[in-house]
């Protein structure tokens, strides 16, 4: 019986490649991916994973891409492109932790809480409608200033922009400071 030898072709690297498909992404974005899921590994590793939130990831994913492809992704994931715009913004300003802030309550430590409305308070005219108070959010309603204390320990300054809340600056250790900071942006803002 004669040995059967398999038959001679050559190898897979060496067989010509279809055309790429239309369809396909472009070459940096495929290289955006590969960085952006070894850099999640790198934080798996570290036991610091990224935020599991699929908005907030949306967000980090888009930073340092050209408007275009946010309003293209605002479509996709059903979002106004301006509020994705204003998510960019708070993600440019601080981060994650700004993101998180801007779109979910949490309830916050009671003695921060209490210590950030007092500090509020005493920059605040004497005659000023009482501040509303929902969670983390300290809203002071005629001023159209609110101060968001994030889970980080730091106090966020927001203001009213037609009818939604923009993250009007860094964030800050000191809520007194973070209404300063907004009551200042929406100085500027009216000149």
């Amino acid at each position: 019986m004669t040995p059967t030898t398999a038959p001679t072709t050559a190898p897979l690297w060496e067989h010509t490649l279809p055309a790429t498909p239309t369809s396909a992404p472009p070459a940096d974005h495929i290289a955006d991916t590969a960085r952006d899921a070894a850099t999640r590994a790198r934080a798996l590793l570290d036991h610091t994973p990224h935020d599991p939130d699929p908005l907030i990831d949306l967000v980090r994913l888009l930073h340092g891409r050209p408007s275009s492809e946010a309003e293209t992704a605002a479509a996709r994931a059903g979002l106004r492109t301006a509020h994705l715009r204003r998510l960019r913004t708070a993600y440019t300003l601080a981060g994650t932790p700004a993101v998180r802030v801007s779109l979910y309550l949490h309830t916050p430590d009671p003695t921060l809480l209490t210590t950030a409305t007092h500090a509020i308070q005493r920059l605040r005219r004497t005659a000023a409608a009482p501040l509303a108070i929902d969670h983390n959010r300290i809203t002071d309603p005629g001023a159209h200033v609110q101060i968001r204390l994030g889970q980080d320990g730091l106090a966020y300054p927001f203001t009213a922009v037609q009818d939604d809340w923009v993250l009007a600056g860094r964030p800050t250790p000191s809520p007194g400071d973070a209404y300063t900071a907004a009551r200042h942006t929406l100085r500027n803002r009216r000149g």
